[in-house]
């Protein structure tokens, strides 16, 4: 369940919006595999996402925005099913019912050119991203060779990634449409 609360203001040039989303999550499930016990998931969390967006339109070519942002992404059900898959003779698929949802806190800078006949953007960005969800791979207890491996998902303790994109939109016919687009980013996990 959630609910949603906004607010904004225009003064001229400038503007800005407030946001905050509430959100409950809830989840109970049973994993069952023949021959294995139970494997029992719940997870409950409330959680607060602020957002802010500060804009600037010195004319009608021109547009500076400064923008904070907080997001989820949860674990899916492939991501926590412990029910083991096998893929190959030596590697073995499965999730991780212990993971953490993953939180990202997003501080981004992006400037718009507008002209005759397109745009362009560019944006240059931090993001900070808690307990971040990716793949994992372990040695596998249960192979009796000792050479086989379990690819699962982990959390990772922080994840930091900076860089800039720039984007472009050019029409030249009314039929024509070109995107041309590039990021850099450099991304550090612990």
């Amino acid at each position: 369940m959630s609910a949603y609360a906004t607010f904004g203001q225009n003064f001229e040039k400038w503007s800005y919006q407030l946001g905050t989303r509430f959100e409950t999550y809830d989840v109970d499930a049973l994993f069952q595999a023949e021959g294995e016990p139970d494997s029992p998931f719940t997870d409950y969390i409330f959680t607060v996402y602020p957002s802010g967006f500060l804009s600037y339109n010195p004319s009608d070519k021109n547009m500076y925005q400064l923008s904070f942002s907080r997001r989820v992404d949860r674990p899916s059900v492939e991501q926590i099913n412990p029910i083991r898959e096998w893929s190959t003779p030596q590697i073995t698929s499965r999730g991780n019912p212990t993971l953490r949802p993953q939180f990202t806190n997003s501080i981004e800078f992006n400037y718009t050119h507008r002209f005759e006949k397109g745009s362009v953007t560019s944006a240059v960005f931090f993001r900070n991203i808690q307990d971040e969800i990716n793949r994992a791979l372990f040695l596998d207890p249960l192979n009796p060779d000792g050479r086989g491996l379990i690819l699962t998902y982990a959390n990772y303790d922080d994840v930091s990634a900076f860089g800039f994109e720039v984007s472009s939109n050019y029409k030249p016919l009314e039929w024509w449409n070109f995107n041309i687009s590039f990021d850099f980013y450099s991304q550090k996990l612990q």
